[in-house]
């Protein structure tokens, strides 16, 4: 076998890796239930463009997704050292009923991060200057992460302080 067909091969196990199965009734009956007319069954259930994997694909059973926005840079502040995520796609963030995702879209993969309801310390928009950040701030038994998403691509503000306002009012 010539370095060609071992190549040949290898794309050819990456072009069928399809990921999780999309049930597109279960995208619609979610996108119908949601609160934000951007969480749409075509958003939360394609794959391929913006994401490796559908975002329905992140979205837990019993999890209602109710606003959806696109972004670009991700940074993550642990306290000591600030990493930078930058998708190769792009940042999709899914407000749930329950927690924040933040999926960073890439070519072979997708990175996820989670911030759960009950550990958000305070969620904000920073658009004071030309750009425009969701910030959630969150504790986990006492790991502080602070995430800057720029939302800047997507110009739906109001929508942005709603989505922060249901995590900070939801119950304990």
């Amino acid at each position: 076998m010539g370095l060609r067909d071992l190549i040949d091969r290898f794309a050819a196990g990456i072009a069928t890796d399809t990921g999780p199965d999309v049930d597109e009734e279960r995208a619609r009956r979610l996108a119908d239930a949601a609160a934000d007319s951007a969480v749409t069954a075509a958003a939360l259930s394609a794959s391929g463009g913006r994401t490796q994997y559908p975002l329905v694909a992140y979205v837990e059973d019993g999890e209602q997704p109710e606003y959806l926005f696109r972004g670009g840079t991700l940074l993550v502040d642990d306290g000591d050292s600030l990493a930078r995520e930058t998708p190769t796609r792009e940042l999709a963030v899914v407000v749930t009923d329950a927690r924040f995702l933040f999926v960073v879209g890439g070519r072979l993969s997708d990175s996820l991060f989670e911030v759960p309801f009950a550990d958000v310390v305070t969620a904000y928009v920073d658009d004071e200057d030309d750009r425009t950040y969701l910030v959630v701030e969150g504790d986990r038994d006492g790991d502080e992460l602070t995430f800057f998403a720029d939302v800047t691509m997507d110009p739906r503000v109001d929508a942005l302080r709603a989505a922060t306002e249901r995590a900070e009012s939801a119950p304990e």
